[in-house]
């Protein structure tokens, strides 16, 4: 496993002459980092930043020196003239004027233009490194274009401080932004926020009064207007701070045009937060479950928020591949893999809906395949095998709730898991028995849908689908080198053909691909020869690049539950 997928993307290094860099992948570039050695990288350092920071947040060299000596001072430079395009600091340790708390890392600023999530990204690479668990930072109220920047890269508001630089009449308060590296956080997914406050989801406030009138009533969201100006409004100051000492916490921030109809004023913004008891709201589902095939066009989907912290611990890993990679996940990387898959799915107009099961210290709630399956017009919520992932199967049922669905979890030994559970023909499945799904499993489901047939298939792999998919009406995708002979006669005397993967891919998950139409398949684009086989036989392949998810021991089948095909 370690040959084909080389170590970490996102990393720092130090380069032939000495100098230490930062690695980050952005987009389909590779950008280094700079991390400041000599006083000229300061000085150049403090032009930059001092173009965008005055009055009381402007930084002294004598400063800079000082955050280089307990933290880094980073720069991205222009590849051709060397020009200074952007600086940050981090710290790791406190300083006169700025408290680190143990295993917590401090942004002190970041300036420049275009490549604020290039930056970020660098930060968490040292962060990590360093082996904090938390970044923290001060952002304006007023500055929401930073606010709106720092969402995106996975920070939340967890405080506020009215006296952060001054007193807060004349400008001192700051919010505290904070982003997790252990554990999932809320996750900042504008569209779904919009439609949330057109719903009337999010009560919004502007006044102290009206908070306090709300509050009596904990509403479950709160949503506060702020500006994009220079001028400091004391009183929406006054209600934020509010907020949060009521135990909510920020987790987004959205334009005009998101929320509102007529657009007025384009400064106006609406900061949400929501109560820190709660878990995220779940999608809904807006399809009648109807899945009867692995291959009739694709309409609706069940996923996972977007994971920011995707690290494997041993005790969690769900097969030999993910404990093979037990620190060789790079978590940046993952997330947008992960950003470009389900990207893929929404432009190949498939309607995906999100789960609020949120993974934590190790755990990963991407592998919506497992804990439920559409078998016709019902969705099936299985028993997990493993117990540490049944919280995946609650927030399932908050998604169907008032969809059909039917549950197989009340015996122990009768384990049902998606990756197990394919479809074949016309009321036949086949039902993978291996590391997971029983054959307890198998016969509950015989008897709760009489009218279909289950057949049994062993194996010794974490499922089915790792070995053997559908691409359209009598063919397949199989590794036969790994299935029963029994179970490939049954498909060849049936008429199937089967295109053959490369068994050398199985361990990339080379099977494990997803139809979202006929003939038409999302693959892991690093699994090259068997997607050229695929080509060779008719199948459209939509290539998505993903060498940490498939450290994780998963693929694009693994990363789905169809809720609606065909139409």
């Amino acid at each position: 496993m370690q040959s084909r997928f080389q170590g970490l993307i996102n990393k720092s290094f130090v380069d032939e002459h000495g100098n230490r860099l930062v690695q980050v992948k952005h987009g389909e570039r590779i950008v280094k980092v700079f991390i400041a050695r000599s006083d000229a990288d300061l000085d150049d350092a403090l032009r930059l930043d001092n173009r965008y920071f005055t009055g009381p947040q402007e930084i002294t060299f004598d400063e800079l020196k000082t955050l280089r000596q307990f933290g880094d001072v980073m720069l991205v430079r222009h590849e051709v003239t060397g020009e200074v395009l952007g600086v940050t600091q981090i710290l790791y340790r406190s300083i006169p004027t700025q408290e680190v708390r143990m295993h917590e890392a401090f942004s002190y600023g970041t300036a420049g233009r275009g490549v604020g999530q290039i930056l970020y990204k660098a930060q968490e690479v040292l962060a990590r490194e360093a082996g904090k668990h938390r970044i923290r930072c001060t952002v304006r109220v007023e500055n929401t274009e930073t606010i709106r920047a720092q969402f995106k890269a996975g920070y939340r508001i967890v405080a506020y401080d009215p006296t952060r630089y001054g007193p807060l009449e004349t400008g001192g308060g700051r919010l505290i932004m904070e982003k997790d590296l252990i554990n999932e956080t809320y996750p900042f997914l504008p569209t779904q926020l919009a439609e949330q406050v057109r719903a009337g989801a999010v009560q919004q406030v502007d006044s102290l009064e009206q908070l306090a009138t709300l509050l009596d009533e904990r509403p479950d969201q709160l949503g506060v207007h702020v500006y994009n100006r220079d001028e400091n409004v004391i009183e929406t100051h006054r209600v934020i701070q509010a907020i949060m000492e009521a135990n909510y916490v920020g987790i987004g921030v959205l334009q005009a045009g998101e929320v509102e109809y007529r657009v007025v004023d384009q400064t106006r913004k609406l900061l949400v937060f929501q109560r820190i008891d709660l878990p995220p709201r779940a999608d809904r589902l807006a399809f009648p479950i109807h899945v009867h095939n692995e291959y009739d066009r694709l309409r609706e989907v069940i996923v996972s928020y977007t994971p920011e912290n995707a690290q494997i611990k041993a005790k969690y890993a769900i097969n030999d591949v993910a404990r093979r990679n037990v620190n060789n996940i790079d978590p940046i990387a993952f997330k947008d893999e992960y950003n470009l898959f389900v990207g893929t799915l929404v432009a190949n107009d498939v309607r995906v809906v999100h789960t609020n099961a949120l993974g934590a210290d190790g755990k990963s709630a991407i592998f919506t395949r497992d804990p439920a399956y559409a078998v016709g017009d019902t969705l099936v919520i299985g028993r997990l095998a493993q117990k540490q992932r049944h919280y995946e199967s609650d927030a399932i049922r908050q998604i169907s709730a008032a969809s059909r669905m039917l549950e197989l979890d009340d015996e122990p030994d009768a384990v049902t898991e998606g990756g197990d559970i394919i479809f074949i023909g016309e009321r036949r499945l086949a039902v993978g028995v291996g590391q997971r799904t029983t054959m307890a499993g198998v016969e509950k489901l015989r008897k709760t849908f009489p009218d279909y047939s289950f057949i049994a298939v062993p194996h010794d792999d974490l499922h089915l689908d790792v070995r053997f998919t559908m691409l359209g009406p009598k063919k397949c995708l199989a590794d036969v080198t790994r299935l029963p002979d029994d179970f490939l006669d049954l498909l060849r005397e049936d008429g199937f053909t089967i295109v053959e993967a490369d068994p050398e891919e199985q361990v990339s998950l080379g099977c494990n691909v997803v139809c979202i139409a006929a003939d038409r398949v999302i693959a892991a684009r690093e699994n090259r020869v068997t997607n050229q086989r695929l080509r060779e036989h008719g199948v459209d392949v939509v290539e998505v690049s993903m060498p940490n998810i498939v450290k994780w021991g998963g693929g694009p089948r693994c990363m789905t539950c169809p809720i609606h095909r065909g139409g």
